[in-house]
């Protein structure tokens, strides 16, 4: 119980640091005399062009999930839908273990290897995304190049020895060094886990991947170049990208449901580097996360009620069972 608690607590503080540390050059003031002015219509287009994006991961997990079972591309993007749902309501990131649980039910697939394929989906996410904000940095000349060209070799080369050493490794191979001390039942989950990662030894599987994964993040971008219309920001496609960004960044971080905070000092944090104003810069963060999660809740409820949620349950069954699935 204590070790849950710390788990809670230490994230709600997170959220109060970052929070603070987004709001600590705002005037209120002007925050008042900027929010009647917003326009919302830009916000619901951006929206519109976020539901393409959803349909392109949507292919994306299908393509994952293609080795084990082919699956309809309409259920996925429910449950990536009402996992979203779900990590604004609840910590420690349940909403990725609910689409595995809801994955595992509704198909043949393990939940280990199911969340493995959800750990390929975040690999492929944060190397895109970080590709894209090292070229735009150096573009518009907000980074070195010099180190721009290292991290990004460096991060290419890293991905590279990993699919070799996939590609050239059975499953027995790679889980052999474990076998020795760790339980049957654990040991059977990392088989899963690692069967999971099946899709990557494919070629032309990887250049799938590898086309979706920069396609999304565009029309990702694109939705918030969309959306700062809404505050007469107009943020050009790659200014968009460097708020896209430090909207991630803040959103990876460990902190309260929904990424309240943290997602707004990364926000805040990348409109400054482009020279707006905090005050402005956190008004539009802000009435862009407000408007993304109310969307969301409105798309995804009733996602879960035709899931049945339950998180006692999903829980539970995470916890003891997924290895024997």
């Amino acid at each position: 119980m204590a070790k849950l608690l710390l788990r809670i607590v230490i994230p709600l503080l997170i959220s109060a640091l970052a929070l603070w540390a987004a709001v600590r050059n705002v005037e209120w003031e002007k925050v008042k005399a900027i929010l009647p002015q917003a326009r919302l219509m830009p916000f619901f287009w951006g929206f519109l062009v976020s539901i393409a994006a959803f349909y392109l991961r949507g292919l994306r997990w299908q393509i994952l999930l293609a080795p084990f079972q082919k699956v309809s591309v309409w259920p996925l993007i429910r449950w990536q839908v009402g996992g979203i749902v779900i990590n604004n309501l609840l910590p420690l990131r349940a909403g990725e273990f609910a689409r595995a649980y809801w994955a595992g039910h509704k198909t043949t697939v393990s939940k280990s290897s199911i969340l493995a394929t959800v750990v390929v989906e975040r690999v492929c996410d944060v190397a895109t995304l970080a590709a894209i904000a090292l070229i735009l940095l150096t573009v518009m000349g907000k980074f070195k190049g010099n180190a721009a060209i290292i991290i990004f070799f460096a991060a290419a080369i890293a991905a590279w020895g990993f699919l070799i050493v996939l590609k050239k490794k059975s499953t027995d191979q790679i889980l052999a060094p474990f076998r020795k001390f760790l339980p049957d039942k654990l040991t059977l989950m990392l088989e899963n886990f690692v069967n999971g990662l099946h899709v990557l030894k494919d070629g032309r599987e990887i250049a799938k991947l590898a086309l979706l994964s920069p396609l999304t993040w565009a029309l990702d971008i694109a939705a918030v170049a969309v959306a700062s219309h809404a505050l007469g920001l107009d943020l050009s496609w790659p200014q968009a990208g460097l708020v896209m960004t430090g909207l991630i960044l803040g959103v990876m971080i460990p902190a309260a449901p929904g990424a309240v905070g943290t997602y707004e000092a990364g926000g805040v944090q990348a409109l400054s580097m482009l020279g707006f104003d905090p005050s402005v810069a956190f008004s539009f963060v802000m009435l862009l996360h407000v408007f993304q999660m109310g969307a969301m809740f409105l798309i995804g409820i009733p996602a879960l009620m035709m899931e049945g949620f339950n998180p006692r349950q999903m829980y539970r069954e995470m916890g003891s069972s997924a290895a024997g699935n």
